[in-house]
């Protein structure tokens, strides 16, 4: 069955208004403690007080300039701050979904398009960091990547510039598209170098680190710290070992049945669908430099994973279920 572009067009909107009422729904009243933080410097910040937590101390323990920035300007409509974080978080997790379904459309894949499709709007690691910028800031990231792949650069260069505002570790989508970016160009000389999207993407960015450094005396969070030295505690896990604990959480047969098929996926990836080492090198990337850091296990820590997982179980059902339907690289 075929659709007219603007039936596609509806479709889109019904699976985003369908998914974001009905997670609204389930889970309007989520919460948990960490972004009460963000919260007060969005009341602090509507009220004049500043962009501060304590008035007159300019201070940031804040990781998330552009989600402050958001839940201060709809305040004023909505004042019930964890509500309108959880309304923001449902409407994003409905756009990741969409646009791994985008994604998995450029590069020919239905299989990881209908697992993000169905399964990560309601995949409990996506789901419980509800109320914080992560799912705002994965779908961002996803966004990113799917202009890319359709060579929207301009488009790409804005999501990745809104990714870093709202997490400063969106700056590793930048940094591997354009590192891909540059390697196509070099070996391949058929792009023409986008130096106006360099240019944009630092735009968008320059007036925050301008403004942070000037109000804070440094653009960079002070909570980095923080989270390392909690990481070290013996009380503690750092986000390496973490990463067992969170996987202990997910026990049942259905996530066991999920991460055969990612393991039938990576290998599916390697021999014929290799474009998606692109997309799978955020989250290899990703891992590596929390690891690195050291920092204390937080649960939404590991929540930019999960996209990852679900296209690589949908590539492993690609491999067992439609072969024809891969185009395989050039």
């Amino acid at each position: 069955m075929t659709f007219t572009h603007r039936q596609t067009l509806a479709l889109k909107a019904f699976y985003l208004l369908l998914a974001t009422v009905t997670l609204y729904a389930l889970f309007q009243r989520r919460t948990y403690d960490d972004p009460f933080i963000t919260y007060r410097y969005a009341e602090n910040l509507r009220h004049g007080a500043g962009f501060v937590y304590n008035p007159g101390e300019h201070f940031q323990s804040t990781t998330t300039p552009l989600f402050t920035l958001l839940l201060a300007l709809l305040s004023p409509v909505w004042g019930n701050l964890p509500r309108l974080a959880n309304l923001i978080g449902v409407l994003s997790l409905a756009a990741g979904a969409l646009l791994l379904w985008e994604l998995a459309a450029a590069w020919k894949a239905p299989w990881a398009g209908w697992a993000s499709l169905l399964l990560y709007p309601l995949f409990p690691l996506a789901i419980t960091p509800l109320g914080s910028e992560t799912p705002l800031y994965i779908a961002f990231c996803l966004g990113a990547f799917t202009a890319y792949v359709r060579k929207r650069y301009r488009l790409t260069a804005v999501c990745a510039a809104l990714a870093v505002l709202t997490r400063p570790d969106g700056l590793l989508v930048g940094m591997i598209l354009a590192a891909d970016y540059a390697i196509r160009y070099f070996r391949e000389k058929r792009e023409i170098p986008q130096w106006n999207v360099i240019l944009l993407f630092v735009f968008i960015l320059l007036p925050w680190f301008i403004f942070a450094w000037v109000y804070f005396g440094s653009p960079l969070p002070a909570t980095l710290a923080v989270k390392q030295q909690q990481g070290a505690m013996a009380v503690s896990q750092r986000f390496a070992q973490g990463f067992l604990t969170i996987l202990g959480w997910y026990k049942s047969w259905r996530y066991g049945l999920e991460a055969v098929l990612a393991l039938l996926g990576c290998g599916w990836m390697l021999w014929r669908a290799r474009q998606w080492l692109l997309f799978l090198a955020w989250p290899v990337l990703y891992f590596a430099a929390f690891s690195i850091l050291g920092v204390s296990r937080y649960f939404w820590y590991y929540t930019p994973l999960v996209p990852g997982f679900l296209v690589l179980s949908g590539l492993g059902l690609q491999a067992i279920t439609g072969l024809r339907w891969v185009t395989p690289p050039s």
